[in-house]
Formats: structure tokens, C-alpha cells, sequence
């Protein structure tokens, strides 16, 4: 028989039932069955779909609370040559903010189709313009690059971008995300990695890497994308090709510095994990054997840090160890007590000599390269502080970093100089709310109002906790001043202004008036004291307007 569920949610003011309504359709199956006339089987198909229609219209789905758990995120030049950008990916859901004096302000959201398991930012090579693109890959292997846009009228896109300058939130209705390129890169045969989809892009902008299937290695050419954007052809079509590599399954892998797209990855077998190297050759399709590679290393290395130019190599993280590769072969390795109680999940890098490193722990390290010339004379380790569970780490820029989390809030740090009273180097200035992941929750009505409120069992770890989640209006503290003795308080706009933009704030002996310099789409405010020469600020104000 043919069953068809349909689940109704009614919400009361004492408690939220769950009704199952189960419509049973076995009947139009026995006349779909017996009928021999192909009209008389459309009739009773439409016939039927008429009925779900109506029954269904009755429903209404909406997402009440988007995804907070960070998946991914970078940083990079999107919108223009001088500006600092953030890019935060939470399931479907990609966040684009802009790094300014006044803090980090999103200006854009765009919903993607799919699950976000691997987001690169690059510069395609021979690129004039000088903003980065965005490759973006879902989990059901949809594949695209986007570029950001300003679109004013009768500008050019470099002198848009530069026309925006640093207010781009108040512009954001300007910028747009356009598709350059798209496509598909699901195998029909083929087993998937056990370690999850991994995402690499040649620092030269030429092509990007996949590791999507065990043995597989997919290579996407990406330097077809620096000719401008043309909305009449619409995207073009990504052409991605498949090398074969004699290792199942690659535990990390990265580009280093090579003539040609050079990988690095670290591979695992029964006597213990090796790294090895592989050139690629995008003329020919397939693929050359490395420059050079290590036998053994640490049984715990899960993660490979390229070091820049002009002191390329490579940095191997382990659960124990942190080994160095320099560009002429030698091999340094430390083994610092403080890292070896939790692996590292994350990773960033400040300069060409500090690095940023996260554990399962919640703890922030710095690791430091002394050289002496080219060559690295020693390294350290140093625990910074504590924060929440890193999925990623993004350095935005004056000391300030983005601690992403899937198992907590995510934070805004600030790196101290000098410790603060309870020796971490580490100030958290702002924190992002995170209900992820969900392991249960009840509906309960904790004030015995009538009202039923979700309590879930959020985050994990270190991080779980207990949140209460209601629906009303929410209020988010912008500006906190510590004033005693108010006696009155007025709200006035100056002559031109859209908004109220000054408070006027009476005491007994005396009246301040404060300008907020703020806008309806900036979320930063600032407030300062201005005196006005109407007021007579030496006395008390008994009524405003």
C-alpha cells in the first residue's frame, strides 16, 4: 500500500502536541493497478496529487534559527584590493565580512544549496584587479567560484570597489556574489575518504586539488577564470581531471613552493605514516614523482603547515613533535611537554615566523621559527591561553584573530602583549552564540507562564552546556556606559539625519548630550560627548523634544 506521512506540529499556550495524521492511499493504487487506459492512470495520478496539495497547503515550514556551527573560514582580499575580509561558512549559509578600525561588520549572507565542506580563497594567476576569488565545494561534490562585485552605475569594477572605500556595510547593497565557473564532481564508482573531502589551491593561483575518493585525486585548472565576467554567457563549466595516486586514503596534504603544482601529503600504511611529494602536470594529466620525501615521521602527524616565501618549506604538527623541513632538506624536530596531552585541529599563520595552533583541548599556542639566515636555528612552542574547541583560526589583522567552532561559541580574540592577571595572553572581545550540535532537548515551561521554552544539550567537550531557547524579541547590548543619578533621558535628530542620532542624558546639576555615530546598517556604534549650545549643560534639563 501506499502510505504517505504527514507530520502537523500545533502549538498551544500549555504544551506543544505532536499529531500524525496518516492518509492511506491504497485505494487509488488498486485503481492505478486494474486501470488497462493509460488516461484513466494520469487521472487518477492528478487526482491524487490534488489531494496531497491540499493537505499539504495547510502546512507552513520555516527555519527558525540558522546554522551556528563554523565549518570553515579565511581570510582575504573579496570585495577589493584594500580591503581585509572575513569568510565565515556555517552549513549552508556563507558569511562575508569586512575587517575595519571599528571592528568586523558583516555585510553580506548567501545561501548555498548544499552543505559547505570545502571553502579555499585564491588569486587566479595573471589576475589584475587584485581581489581573491572564492572556490566553494558542497558535500554532494556541486563545485563553483564566485567573485564578489560592487555594482555602481557607470563605474568600472576596480574603481567601484576603491568608490566604496572602508564604509563598504553601508554599501552593501552594491555588492554582489557572481558565478564564474560551476560543476559537478561526483564519480559514479569510487569510495569516498575516510578522512572527509580535503581542499588545497596552489599559492600561485594555477589549480586546486581534491581529495574526494580513496586513490583518486582530482585537479581543477582554475587560470580560465581571470577573463572578465560576462552575465549574458552566464558561468562557464569547471573542467576538472582525475590522477591516480598509489596511497588509499592521505591523512593532510598541501601545496609547496615548485615550477610546477607541487603536493605534499602525509600517508598512512601498517608499518606507520610517510610524506611524500607529487608534481602535477596539467598539460599531460597525470602525475610526476616529488623532489624529495621522509620514510617515517611521527605516528600521530595529522597536519602540514607550507612555509611562505622566500624561506619556503614545511612544517609537520604531530600529536608529540613538531618537525621543520627547510628548503635546502635539513630536518629540525622539538618535542614541547606542553602540546602532547591533545591533538591539533587547527592552524593559521600570522607571519613568516609565527603560527597560530589550536587543540581538542581549547588551547591556543603560538609557535615560533628563530632563524639564523635562511636557515632555522631553533623553535618554540607557548601556550597562549584557553579558548573554545578551534574548527578553524583566521588572523584578521592588529593582533585580533576568529576562533571558529562547531562545538562552542565561536569567538573574537584579541593576543596580548603581556599577560593579564591570570597569565593567558589571550582577550576575548566578542563571542558568537553557538547551539551546535544538539544532542537532545525537551520543551518545558520553566516560569510557569503557559509558554513552552526549548532546553537543548549543546556543544561538546569542554564546551557543552545547557541553552534555553524561546521565541520573542531578543535584545543585543551595543554600548554600555556606567552613569549614576539620571534624572531624565530624550532622544533628538539633527536636522537631515534619518535616525535619531543624539541622547540627551540630564542629571541634577548638570546635562549631557551625546552623538552616536552609527548608521541603520552598521552594527558598531560609537558615542561621544559633543556639547550643543542650546543646552546649558550646568543645569538640569526638565523636558527635551
Amino acid at each position: 500500500n501506499l502510505l504517505i506521512t504527514l507530520r502537523l506540529v500545533r502549538l498551544s499556550a500549555s504544551k506543544l502536541k505532536l499529531t500524525l495524521v496518516f492518509v492511506v492511499c491504497s485505494s487509488f493504487q488498486r485503481v492505478v493497478q486494474r486501470t488497462e487506459r493509460r488516461i484513466y492512470k494520469k487521472f487518477a495520478l492528478l487526482i491524487f496529487s490534488l489531494l496531497s496539495a491540499i493537505i499539504m497547503s495547510k502546512n507552513y515550514i520555516v527555519t527558525a534559527q540558522r546554522s551556528t556551527a563554523v565549518s570553515c573560514s579565511l581570510t582575504g582580499h573579496f570585495t577589493g584590493k584594500n580591503h581585509r575580509n572575513l569568510l565565515v561558512a556555517k552549513h549552508n549559509t556563507l558569511e562575508l565580512h569586512v575587517v575595519s578600525s571599528s571592528g568586523v561588520k558583516t555585510i553580506k549572507e548567501i545561501s548555498i544549496y548544499g552543505k559547505i565542506s570545502v571553502l579555499l580563497g585564491f588569486q587566479p594567476q595573471g589576475r589584475t584587479s587584485g581581489t581573491d576569488l572564492i572556490f566553494l565545494l558542497t558535500q554532494k561534490k556541486d563545485a563553483m567560484i564566485l567573485e564578489c562585485q560592487v555594482d555602481n552605475t557607470g563605474l568600472s569594477m576596480m574603481e567601484a570597489t576603491e568608490a566604496a572605500g572602508d564604509d563598504l556595510a553601508d554599501n552593501s547593497h552594491c555588492l554582489k556574489v557572481v558565478t564564474l565557473a560551476s560543476g559537478n564532481l561526483h564519480e559514479r564508482i569510487g569510495r569516498q575518504s575516510e578522512n572527509g573531502p580535503l581542499g588545497i589551491v596552489d599559492p600561485r593561483g594555477r589549480v586546486v586539488a581534491l581529495q574526494l575518493y580513496e586513490g583518486l585525486l582530482k585537479v581543477i585548472p582554475v587560470s580560465f577564470v581571470q577573463k572578465p565576467y560576462n552575465p549574458e554567457a552566464g558561468p562557464d563549466t569547471l573542467k576538472a581531471f582525475n590522477v591516480r595516486i598509489e596511497e588509499i586514503d592521505l591523512v593532510d596534504m598541501t601545496f609547496i613552493d615548485g615550477v610546477n603544482p607541487t603536493i605534499a601529503y602525509i600517508t598512512q600504511d601498517s608499518v606507520g605514516r610517510h610524506l611524500k611529494t607529487v608534481e602535477i602536470n596539467c598539460d599531460t594529466r597525470d602525475l610526476a614523482p616529488g623532489p624529495w620525501k621522509i620514510d617515517s615521521i611521527q605516528a600521530q602527524a595529522s597536519m602540514l603547515i607550507p612555509l611562505p616565501m622566500p624561506h619556503p618549506g614545511l612544517l609537520i604538527v604531530g600529536q608529540e613533535t613538531v618537525t621543520i623541513r627547510s628548503k635546502d632538506g635539513s630536518l629540525k624536530t622539538i618535542a614541547p611537554p606542553v602540546i602532547r596531552t591533545s591533538p591539533m585541529l587547527a592552524f593559521d599563520r600570522l607571519d613568516c615566523n609565527r603560527f597560530l595552533l589550536g587543540d581538542m583541548a581549547g588551547r591556543l599556542f603560538m609557535l615560533f621559527l628563530e632563524r639564523e639566515g635562511d636557515r632555522v636555528k631553533d623553535m618554540k612552542v607557548e601556550l597562549l591561553g584557553e579558548i573554545s574547541i578551534p574548527e578553524t583560526i583566521s588572523y584578521l589583522d592588529n593582533n585580533v584573530v576568529f576562533i571558529g567552532s562547531r562545538f562552542g561559541d565561536s569567538q573574537l580574540i584579541r593576543l596580548l602583549v603581556e599577560a593579564d592577571s591570570s597569565g593567558n595572553f589571550v582577550s576575548v572581545l566578542e563571542s558568537f552564540v553557538n547551539i551546535a550540535p544538539v544532542v537532545d532537548m525537551a520543551v518545558v515551561d520553566i516560569d510557569n507562564l503557559g509558554q513552552g521554552q526549548l532546553v537543548t544539550c549543546s556543544g561538546a567537550f569542554k564546551d557543552g552546556s545547557l541553552r534555553i531557547i524561546r521565541s520573542g524579541v531578543g535584545i543585543n547590548e551595543m554600548v554600555n556606559i556606567d552613569l549614576a543619578g539620571i534624572k531624565g533621558v530624550w532622544n533628538l535628530r539633527t536636522a537631515g539625519s534619518s535616525f535619531d542620532n543624539f541622547i540627551i542624558i540630564t542629571f541634577q546639576n548638570q546635562t549631557k548630550t551625546l552623538l552616536m555615530s552609527c548608521s541603520p546598517c552598521d552594527p558598531a556604534m560609537e558615542i561621544e560627548e559633543v556639547p550643543m549650545p542650546a543646552f546649558e549643560t550646568a543645569e538640569r534639563t526638565y523636558l527635551c523634544q
